[in-house]
């Protein structure tokens, strides 16, 4: 039997908040769709088995519902089966039965299986809808007393098998991480493939066990994108872009061995990263790299993300390094982003010395702090409310949430609640 494995597609994903980057994971579906077909005519396909997260949502919009309904009745006119299990963005672990996928599945478009076993020619599968690590018990007995000995077995899982390398930092966190064990027991004297989504790196398996991952159909992370260093004025290509795409997988029904091929699907756009690292900034020099950065990748539709790094020379703040006046200098992107991640210099913050202007220019940081010495200059506690202000500020302008968040309680002593209207006031 020949099947076509697809995972993570996410469609109706606005990455970055972005209506054309939805465009782009619905583009990458239908071009995922049409290798399929072509491989129908090519190969034969027998099925199409998508290990969840075809949408990126629990509540897709209209046009998510139409770009699959569209791609999924293209491979269902054409003859092909199509077997889903849901992942962990389609619906909430603890209601799985509200979920997009019954109303795909009502139209007859799609097989859905939450949990249960069906038989598709000599092949016995195992399906699971996403669970929690904590719940993998569960899982775990139900796979064991689901496999068939007589026949070879599929299991479908949306899970992270701890274990399998990939690209993201600390994978054995992972709230659907599942125990290697659980594989390895499923395994004792069987004829098993596990064919699992969650993971997004393209043409993943486990290094010890048949668990085959075929990543998402478009870039998914900065960590994906085509990346550059510019470092004491020299410019460095780190990596290309991630390859993306869907496995193939030819499974024989007598003895349950097989061969797999990866497809891959061509990106809709290029992503871009590049990481500006220095030992000490200040606005001139950054402001000359950017005009640098301009002329090298202001790219047509491109989605450009700057990360800033490296300690602030003293005297100014990041509001200094006027990043949201850089971003209206590019032409051509479709948008640029910046990331920050600065070390603000210890002790005191002297003044610094224009250049080619009468007088003295002083850093945003200094102002904020004569400011609030003129408001509380008899108060013992001066030094402590500047600094905490300052910090405050930075964590906003960086986005850091959380981090604001914890350091209001750590001011007022008390934990705020998630629904409390300090993060509504800030937020």
């Amino acid at each position: 039997m020949l099947i076509a494995h697809l995972a993570d597609v996410h469609i109706g994903h606005r990455q970055y908040g972005l209506d054309k980057r939805a465009e782009d994971y619905a583009r990458a579906f239908n071009r995922a769709v049409e290798l399929i077909l072509r491989l129908k005519e090519e190969k034969d396909i027998d099925l199409v088995v998508i290990c969840g997260d075809l949408f990126d949502s629990a509540k897709p919009g209209p046009m998510a519902y139409i770009n699959a309904i569209d791609c999924l009745r293209k491979l269902r006119e054409a003859g092909l089966q199509i077997l889903v299990i849901r992942g962990n963005h389609e619906a909430s672990v603890i209601n799985p039965s509200e979920n997009p996928l019954t109303v795909l599945s009502s139209m007859g478009l799609v097989r859905y299986v939450e949990r249960g076993v069906c038989k598709i020619g000599d092949l016995n599968f195992v399906c699971y809808g996403c669970i929690y690590t904590e719940h993998q018990n569960k899982l775990y007995a139900y796979i064991l007393n689901s496999l068939v000995e007589n026949a070879p077995n599929i299991v479908l899982l949306h899970q992270y098998v701890e274990g399998t390398p990939y690209l993201y930092p600390m994978p054995n966190i992972d709230y659907y991480a599942i125990s290697s064990k659980i594989v390895e027991s499923a395994m004792d004297g069987r004829d098993v493939l596990f064919l699992c989504g969650h993971i997004h790196d393209f043409n993943l398996r486990h290094p010890k066990f048949p668990v085959y991952y075929p990543g998402s159909l478009e870039i998914w992370d900065s960590r994906e994108f085509e990346t550059y260093v510019l470092e004491n004025g020299k410019l460095t290509k780190i990596r290309d872009m991630s390859r993306k795409g869907f496995l193939l997988f030819d499974v024989s029904e007598s003895s349950g061995k097989f061969r797999v091929e990866p497809v891959t699907v061509e990106p809709s756009r290029r992503m871009v990263k590049v990481v500006l690292k220095y030992d000490e900034i200040d606005p001139s020099r950054l402001r000359r790299d950017i005009v640098y950065i301009i002329e090298k990748f202001d790219i047509p539709e491109a989605y450009l993300q700057l990360e800033i790094k490296g300690r602030i020379a003293r005297g100014y703040s990041v509001r200094d390094l006027q990043c949201s006046q850089y971003r209206r200098m590019f032409r051509n992107v479709l948008r640029v982003d910046f990331r920050i991640e600065i070390e603000r210099p210890s002790g005191q913050i002297p003044r610094v010395p224009s250049r080619g202007v009468s007088g003295e220019y002083y850093g945003i940081d200094i102002i904020i702090k004569r400011a609030v010495r003129e408001v509380l200059k008899n108060d013992p506690d001066v030094g402590k409310i500047e600094n905490m202000l300052l910090e405050l500020i930075d964590l906003v302008e960086r986005g850091e949430k959380a981090n604001v968040v914890r350091l209001f309680e750590k001011i007022l002593g008390l934990q705020l609640r998630q629904d409390s209207d300090i993060r509504s006031l800030l937020f």
